[in-house]
Order: C-alpha cells, then structure tokens, then sequence
C-alpha cells in the first residue's frame, strides 16, 4: 500500500496544520510507503514545523518515505531543502532506483528529477535522459515504481513499460469538469488514471495549491494497493 503524496506547496496557502491533516489521512490507511513527488515547499521557513506534524507518519511506514524533486523545490532552494528532507528521513532519489523487499519478494521504486531549465520542445529529451538513468540497472522483469513530479514521463514510461508512475504537476488543472478538467489541451495527462497496455500512470490532482481556489477538483492525497496477480 503506498501513499501518494504530492504539490502540498506550503506557504501562503497551505499551513503546518494542514500538512498534520494530510498526514493523519494517510496514517490511517496504514501504508508501507510513502511517495512525496515534488512541489511540498514553497516557504522553506516552515520546514521544521511541517516534519514535526509528519513525524508520526514517518515513524509508521516500514519502508520509509521516499522524494522525487519539484519545479518548486528549484525555484525555492533545493540544497537546504534536500538536506532538510535526508536529517529527517526521508530518501531523496534523483534520477536514481532502489530495490525494496516486501511479502517475500521485492520490487524497484525509481525516482527522476525535475528536468529545470529544459524548454517544451527539449523537455522530453530531458526526461528520457534521466529516466533512462534512473532506470538503466532494472531488469525488465522487475515491478517497477515509478515517481515523477511532471507527468511528461508517462509516455516514455509506458514506452519502456514501467508498470505504475506517480505523477503530480498539474494540479488536476484547478477547474475540474467530471472526472477531468477542461485544460486537458495544455497537459495530455491532467488527472486521474491512465494505462497503456500493462503500463498505468496516476496524476494526482495534488494536496495543495499555489493559487488560492478550486473548483470540482478538490484537493487530494493517494493510496494506491497494489495486489499480487492471482
């Protein structure tokens, strides 16, 4: 069971006390992990108190919490926020996987950074790049986790056939129509859940905002179960 956290962007918006809610929603799922791609910070002020209030769920999962950098991250300080992320244990992989054990047998979590200073047009390259890194060991056999902060890796994760990718960016468009947002045209992949073959990829619509609205596209945290075929 892993729990899907990503764009808290705390600051303005999105308080400590908000971040204790987010984490009390997860803990009570009772996750064996949890994925954190990108966006969490906005004021890196805050960071002390925001790994108080998460303290408890860090304490619970037995395969730890792992990070996948954000835009944001960049924008805000990424030294001193990576560092403050590893004193309170939470494993950053950039551009980088690691083999977990679990019920006998393991699985790859894999993580990609955040691709910052790439154009439109250069992006993709950028991400096959280093989702070719952080995947190039991994046996094709291997169940393969994902975690990516911009949902442009879908598509070559479904080239390559990575079996679940967790992606957050979007924020599920901040206007929702349906299950879906009317500004699909800006990001193919906006909301919710996709596949490709054997291949799937979930776009959370996000914890937080950095715009102080939404409408029909609440904010969320995930929990994906992932259960052996029969």
């Amino acid at each position: 069971k892993i729990g899907h956290l990503t764009d808290v962007h705390v600051g303005p918006y999105v308080s400590v006390r908000d971040v204790k809610k987010m984490a009390a929603l997860l803990q009570d799922e009772k996750p064996e992990l949890l994925a954190i791609t990108g966006d969490f910070i906005d004021d890196v002020s805050l960071m002390p108190g925001v790994m108080t209030a998460m303290k408890p769920l860090l304490a619970s999962l037995p395969l730890g919490a792992w990070f996948c950098m954000g835009n944001h991250e960049h924008l805000r300080g990424a030294a001193p926020i990576r560092r403050l992320l590893v004193e309170n244990g939470i494993h950053i992989l950039d551009n980088q996987r690691q083999t977990l054990p679990y019920g006998g047998g393991q699985f790859v979590l894999a993580g990609v950074d955040y691709p910052m200073g790439a154009s439109v047009s250069t992006r993709p390259a950028a991400a096959r790049h280093f989702l070719d890194t952080a995947c190039a060991s991994a046996a094709d056999s291997d169940f393969t986790v994902l975690m990516a902060h911009h949902p442009d890796f879908l598509p070559i994760a479904f080239e390559r056939r990575i079996h679940l990718t967790l992606a957050g960016h979007t924020h599920g468009g901040q206007l929702g129509w349906g299950q879906r947002s009317p500004f699909e045209f800006i990001y193919p992949y906006m909301r919710g859940v996709y596949r490709d073959q054997q291949s799937f990829g979930f776009v959370s619509s996000g914890a937080g905002h950095w715009m102080p609205f939404r409408l029909n596209c609440p904010p969320e945290v995930g929990i994906i179960t992932l259960r052996r075929r029969a």
